[in-house]
């Protein structure tokens, strides 16, 4: 999104030790990280926002008549961040033979990194129904009401969202500007076999402090329990469905997401349709919407 600052942003500016390692790993299928904006850096581990709850009534008015004063309905909420410290290690003796030391430091490092960045893009839907410690996600914030949620009600369950991207709407919060780091040197310290044995070794660790919020609760519209069982999938009808309630709450999408098994069987719906019988592409977007596939979206929900 041009002009706002995201958490991949965050990771590029980063000059800590391994922020290459943690730009390579966003950029690689992560729109959670790619596209939904960074709120400015705040302190600590919790924070009290204020949430937009409702607009503001207003109307016309006579000559001579005054009005009443208004503004809109804000809820004040706090938000917690998720703290993650995760160890690497590395035998000391197997670093010495190394014959680029640089590189076999990163290649243990770059799959905590990989993890931690799939941990954090998870979390982000399903918050602490996918790790209790973590943040709270997008489900648990988001409006539960029939004008902000359709329920398909399949088997295997899955989710499609559109969303109204942009600050002060749907945004990160990082914990003093960080995102996910490493210590800037690796230490020589004692590690431990699964026998309680000792041995040299090399240690860093991944550090992270962050989380999210729906700071508008009308930019954010759910189909859920997309499933794969007969008139349960999804279509071009329900993906309709979707929009107009977005219309109904007088926002435009900035983009959809949803997994790829969702977007197959939109793509196999047109192509049932198709006078020709030939394949339909993949959709890439919706009314001009883009659609933006995620791994992170499953099809095993529960909430």
């Amino acid at each position: 999104m041009k002009g706002i600052l995201t958490l991949l942003d965050l990771a590029k500016a980063n000059e800590a030790p391994g922020s290459d390692l943690v730009v390579e790993a966003i950029t690689g299928m992560r729109p959670e990280l790619q596209l939904i904006p960074s709120a400015d850096p705040i302190s600590g581990t919790e924070v009290k926002l204020e949430v937009l709850t409702a607009l503001a009534t207003v109307a016309f008015r006579n000559f001579n008549q005054g009005s009443d004063p208004t503004t809109g309905e804000f809820a004040t909420r706090s938000f917690s961040l998720g703290i993650l410290d995760t160890p690497i290690t590395a035998d000391k003796q197997l670093v010495a033979r190394a014959k680029n030391r640089g590189k076999y430091l990163s290649d243990r490092a770059f799959p905590v990194l990989e993890a931690a960045l799939d941990l954090v893009s998870s979390q982000f839907w399903y918050g602490t129904a996918n790790d209790d410690k973590g943040f709270v996600g997008l489900i648990a914030q988001a409006k539960a009401a029939a004008t902000h949620v359709i329920d398909v009600g399949g088997a295997n369950k899955s989710s499609v969202w559109f969303l109204g991207l942009g600050r002060n709407s749907i945004e990160w919060l990082p914990g003093n500007g960080s995102l996910v780091y490493m210590d800037s040197d690796w230490k020589e310290e004692t590690l431990y076999d699964d026998d309680d044995k000792a041995y040299p070794g090399l240690s860093n660790w991944v550090h992270g402090a962050l989380g999210m919020r729906l700071a508008n609760r009308n930019r954010a519209v759910r189909i859920k329990g997309v499933g794969d069982d007969a008139n349960k999938t999804l279509t071009d009808a329900r993906m309709y469905a979707g929009l107009r309630l977005c219309t109904d709450m007088g926002f435009q999408p900035t983009h959809i997401f949803m997994n790829g098994r969702s977007g197959e069987q939109l793509r196999s719906s047109r192509t049932a349709t198709n006078v020709d019988g030939k394949p339909a592409p993949l959709p890439r977007d919706f009314e001009g919407i883009p659609i933006q596939y995620t791994r992170f979206i499953t099809n095993a929900e529960t909430i």
